[in-house]
């Protein structure tokens, strides 16, 4: 089967055209996924063309019309042979809608450009307005640094205005320091003592043990039961004797704290460096007191257990073993205790009062005048705890006041701590400032001294360049001279040759005259005054050539010692003044002699610093100023000397000009001529005034 065009399936009858056809698609208008469409409707859109058509329109068909004829480009239709002949409405129309196509697509690039310098723009204000933001931060940072430096400034200054208190209270912390050591000295003696008074206790103790054994013989005397009453005194004796001692050192602790308790405003400042020993004292203290309070505690409870049984316990003399051994028990946990003063005096009390009952049992009207004394020293006993009881109290007020003193104490040690790291940083502080203080003046001194440098160097060159362009002046002036001098001598040279030529034919002339025609019968004479001639001309040059190295070699000599030579009348005419070169050498390599000028002394412009006792820095800056010193003195002398040897040369050339010889004058002709030019004018000067 034959292909055609009438049986393709594409062409054939009642189908719908292709769906792909102009006018209803949308195409991206750039190869990327994420462009813009452009909508069918925009892209092509068919508009009314005008009847007359426009510039570059044709009747004929174009291209774009021939290319549409093609049979892939152009709709099926049932007319297949007849040709589309476009009308120019249509052509015009086309062109209208191309052109306006391109319109539609530059005004969408430009709304694209425009959203993007939108974007750009909005952009580039929100950096700007981060910009602005950030600038603004730092205006505020820039502030409040300011404000903080304004402020660590005065802090500064009210921390140096401080140090001088500071340093008061460190003279005061060390005085209270010294004298806190002194007290612990003190207390060391008073330590150093303690071992003497315990002695004294115990034989006091011996004492009181050796009486109490005679009043217990006595009580053995007096009452019926011998062993069971001595038994008992003794125990009573030997717990007296404890009781009295324990009552000894609680009264020796309580003055000891009353002690301290009323030198405590003035040890508040010198338990700085005894705050070991204060602590350890404050626990041994409390220990103490615990120990007295509770004895205290018991002692009076059994105290007035006591006086509550006293008077039964007359009555129950049989009971009198079991209350003993009550008593025994009672000195054993006294014992144990080591510090119960109170509830032993009270157990005291109680073996009295039973041995009193006993007494009276036995012999009641004969021991009435003992009864009296037990009964004193009941009421002493009573006193005697009160009097504790007192000092119980009191102990708990100066244990209440140590410790605010040790709080205090400790208190005062933190702020003294403190005071003392303030100090050391402000030191430190004030150390530093005083070190950038002498390094700012140094560097102020030396900019001073730099900027007199660079005006006296600046000065220095001023005179340079005007002694220059002088010494150029007259240089240039010798120069031409010379030169005209030179050419005169080579013209007086070629004469002098002429001479010497006319001379020798003229002798030989007369040598013919005499009659010496024969040359070897000549006259030697003229020979060897010939020889002699040049010998004497050779000798001259000889002796120009020296004056010369001379004049050159004394290139350092001084003003002085140029007026010198003035000075010296009586020279011979052989001795000549010789001038000093234009361009001296340094005075370092001057002619050392005695003649040579003598510096003038310096007048420096600040005090010289001692060389003993100064810094190394600042004898190096003495000796730097000293050698800028003189090196400014060095370069003024031989500004002086280059010009007054210029001066002189230049008087030399206007005076001797006239009546210069070959050889150099001396000063004593230099002198003469200066007089005999100076007086012609005086008088010329004097005739046209009128004067005598």
């Amino acid at each position: 089967m034959m292909w055609s065009k009438q049986k393709s399936p594409r062409f054939e009858k009642e189908k719908p055209t292709n769906p792909i056809g102009p006018g209803y698609y949308d195409l991206p208008s750039v190869l990327h996924e994420q462009s813009v469409t452009i909508p069918g409707s925009d892209r092509f859109q068919e508009q009314p063309m005008p009847e007359t058509p426009g510039p570059g329109s044709y009747a004929q068909g174009t291209k774009a019309s021939k290319a549409k004829q093609c049979k892939e480009n152009r709709p099926p239709s049932r007319d297949r042979n007849s040709k589309q002949i476009q009308s120019p409405k249509q052509v015009k129309g086309d062109f209208l809608q191309t052109k306006l196509e391109e319109e539609e697509h530059l005004r969408r690039e430009a709304e694209g450009r425009l959203l993007q310098l939108t974007e750009s723009a909005r952009q580039t204000a929100a950096e700007y307005a981060q910009l602005r933001g950030e600038h603004f931060t730092l205006a505020q940072t820039q502030e409040k640094s300011k404000i903080v430096i304004a402020d660590l400034q005065a802090a500064l200054t009210a921390i140096e205005e401080k140090v001088p208190q500071l340093e008061s209270q460190l003279v005061d912390a060390e005085a209270a320091r010294a004298a806190a050591a002194q007290h612990k000295q003190e207390a060391e003696s008073l330590r150093a003592e303690v071992p003497a008074l315990r002695k004294q206790l115990e034989d006091s103790e011996a004492a009181h043990a050796a009486a109490a054994k005679q009043h217990a013989e006595e009580v053995q005397r007096l009452q019926g039961e011998v062993s069971q009453v001595s038994e008992l005194q003794q125990q009573v004796k030997d717990m007296e004797a404890a009781l009295e001692a324990a009552a000894k050192e609680q009264e020796q602790e309580s003055c000891k704290s009353r002690a301290e308790a009323s030198q405590v405003h003035e040890l508040t400042k010198r338990l700085a460096d005894l705050e070991a020993a204060g602590q350890k004292a404050a626990e041994r203290h409390e220990q103490d007191l615990q120990k007295l309070r509770e004895e205290a505690s018991s002692s009076a409870i059994e105290h007035e257990g006591a006086l509550a049984s006293l008077q039964a316990e007359v009555s129950q003399v049989p009971l009198l073993k079991e209350r003993l051994a009550e008593a025994e028990a009672t000195i054993t946990v006294q014992r144990q205790a080591e510090l119960q003063a109170q509830a032993a005096e009270a157990e005291l009390h109680k073996k009295l009062a039973d041995a009193e009952a006993k007494c009276q049992s036995v012999e009641l009207e004969a021991n009435e005048t003992e009864v009296t004394q037990l009964q004193e020293q009941l009421a002493a006993a009573r006193a005697e705890n009160s009097a504790l009881m007192s000092d119980k109290d009191q102990l708990k007020k100066d244990l209440e006041k140590l410790k605010f003193a040790e709080i205090n104490a400790n208190m005062t040690k933190n702020a003294k701590e403190r005071a003392e790291a303030q100090v050391r940083d402000l030191k430190m502080d004030l150390e530093q400032w005083r070190s950038k203080a002498q390094s700012f003046v140094r560097d102020e001194d030396k900019m001073k001294r730099q900027e007199e440098d660079v005006g006296r160097l600046e000065q220095e060159a001023k005179d340079l360049h005007q002694q220059n362009a002088q010494l150029l002046v007259t240089f240039q002036q010798f120069k031409t001279e010379w030169d005209l001098m030179r050419a005169e001598n080579q013209s007086l040279q070629e004469t002098l040759a002429t001479y010497e030529m006319n001379l020798d034919r003229a002798t030989d002339h007369n040598a013919q005259m005499m009659g010496h025609v024969n040359p070897k019968q000549k006259i030697r004479h003229m020979v060897n005054l010939k020889e002699e001639n040049k010998e004497l001309r050779e000798q001259l040059k000889k002796a120009k050539q020296r004056i010369t190295q001379l004049g050159v070699s004394r290139k350092g000599e001084g003003l002085l010692e140029a007026l010198a030579s003035f000075s010296h009348r009586g020279l011979g005419a052989d001795q000549l003044s010789i001038p000093a070169s234009a361009c001296p050498d340094t005075p370092c390599q001057s002619v050392q002699g005695e003649s040579r000028t003598p510096k003038r002394p310096s007048t420096p412009s600040r005090k010289m610093s001692p060389r003993r006792g100064s810094p190394e820095e600042e004898y190096q800056v003495w000796l730097a100023d000293e050698d800028r010193r003189r090196q400014l003195q060095d370069r003024a002398v031989e500004r002086v000397q280059t010009d007054f040897q210029h001066f002189i040369a230049l008087i030399e050339r206007a005076v001797l000009s006239g009546e210069m010889s070959g050889d150099s004058p001396n000063p004593a002709a230099l002198l003469e001529r200066l007089r005999s030019v100076v007086h012609p004018a005086m008088q010329g000067g004097r005739v046209a005034s009128g004067t005598p």
